[in-house]
């Protein structure tokens, strides 16, 4: 009883946000995620572990947390909208992202380079070579470097690039290359969530400034779901080029159910053991890998990569509730709230200030998307850092240089 009120709570969460706010709101989007997840369990329970009416109800604060705050909330509070739009571009920004442009031009022939060392010097444009790549980078846990920071230049640079060509700064020709060393850097990273993450930053501003509608939302869902179906071929997961078209229908359902579900269930066994707190072991990691770095102390550095549980799908993602669970217990179930609340604020500054306001809530946009997954707020905290800086940086010198 309690899982279908879950699922209900989600679906009406996700109706009451779609009429008191814009389309991309963070309300908006997180009943999106957990209604869809909510759905695709609610259809398939049965061949899931039992959980427990107790978890649900544990699972239902935040969204009753979310629920009360839309009520009181008025749609005015957005309506201050700049005339000339929300992302002000003038020659300026234009010079300085073209600068940054070259920068990430340079940085992918020497990121293919070092992928094809990954993946044991062959073509990367073939399964056996992007299956090496993937598991190089994953279970040898090695990757690209000083490089890496490029791959989250090349993104910041695109989205902007959009508001330049619209701006009649840059031509479409170099938007589109871009757009296309952006998607390459997605590839060289292999996992699903880096083309996610792009197009969050691609196509949120775009939203907020209305450019695209639910039109061009479905289409960018339509192109995530490509990719995904791009990249399993490519690493031969769930999807095969030795099997027919309806065992590939059949693998990719399942291998979807696994991405969506499994990881709410994984998470349950967590829950259902009533793990210690590990007092922000798990939630500082970042904070404790650079002081152990720096030699300001000697502190136990949790893995990254989880151990697999059987669910009964095999699956090492918990979730957003995981590392916060393990950390503070019970009231771990709130950070997803505060999380709302973080995600409420950069959209309301969208609208009111624009400018780097508009794409610190893009960037947002990505870990509250993966939410149902796992936690992508301070896991990736060194990412986070370098996507505000890199907009501050573009915005506050362009700012400082008006156009003659």
């Amino acid at each position: 009883m309690m899982m279908v009120f879950w699922i209900f709570l989600n679906f009406f969460g996700l109706f009451l946000a779609s009429i008191k706010l814009r389309a991309a709101n963070p309300f908006q989007i997180y009943f999106f995620v957990w209604s869809l997840l909510s759905l695709v369990y609610g259809i398939t329970a049965d061949t899931w572990i039992p959980v427990s009416d107790v978890f649900f109800i544990f699972l239902m604060m935040p969204s009753l947390m979310a629920l009360g705050f839309l009520f009181v909330i008025s749609s005015e509070i957005i309506e201050n909208v700049h005339s000339k739009g929300l992302v002000p571009v003038n020659r300026r920004m234009g010079q300085i992202v073209f600068v940054l442009q070259i920068l990430v031009w340079i940085s992918l022939p020497l990121s293919y380079i070092r992928a094809t060392e990954l993946a044991g010097g062959y073509d990367l444009f073939n399964v056996e070579a992007y299956t090496q790549l993937r598991s190089a980078m994953v279970n040898d846990e090695l990757g690209y470097g000083g490089l890496g920071y490029f791959f989250v230049l090349s993104y910041v640079v695109t989205s902007l690039s959009v508001f330049l060509y619209k701006g009649g700064i840059i031509s479409g020709g170099r938007f589109s290359f871009s757009f296309l060393t952006s998607f390459l850097f997605c590839y060289l990273a292999t996992g699903r969530t880096f083309i996610l993450f792009f197009l969050c930053l691609l196509i949120v501003p775009l939203i907020l400034n209305r450019f695209i509608g639910y039109r061009g939302i479905l289409f960018s869902f339509l192109i995530l779901i490509f990719v995904f179906i791009f990249v399993s071929l490519m690493t031969a997961k769930g999807v095969s080029f030795d099997v027919d078209f309806y065992d590939n229908v059949n693998s990719f359902l399942k291998n979807l159910r696994s991405y969506t579900a499994a990881p709410l269930l994984a998470f349950f066994t967590i829950f259902d053991s009533g793990s210690p707190m590990d007092l922000g072991e798990n939630s500082f990691r970042f904070f404790f890998s650079v002081f152990n770095r720096f030699g300001l102390g000697d502190f136990k550095i949790i893995p990254l990569v989880r151990d697999y549980v059987e669910v009964p799908d095999l699956t090492n993602v918990y979730t957003v509730y995981e590392p916060y669970f393990l950390d503070f217990s019970y009231f771990g179930f709130v950070f997803p709230f505060i999380f709302l609340m973080v995600h409420f604020f950069l959209y309301k500054k969208s609208f009111v200030n624009g400018g780097v306001w508009v794409f610190l809530y893009a960037a947002s946009v990505y870990p509250l998307a993966m939410q149902f997954f796992q936690d992508q707020y301070f896991s990736l905290l060194s990412t986070w850092i370098q996507v505000c800086f890199w907009f501050w940086f573009i915005f506050h010198f362009s700012k400082r240089w008006r156009d003659d």
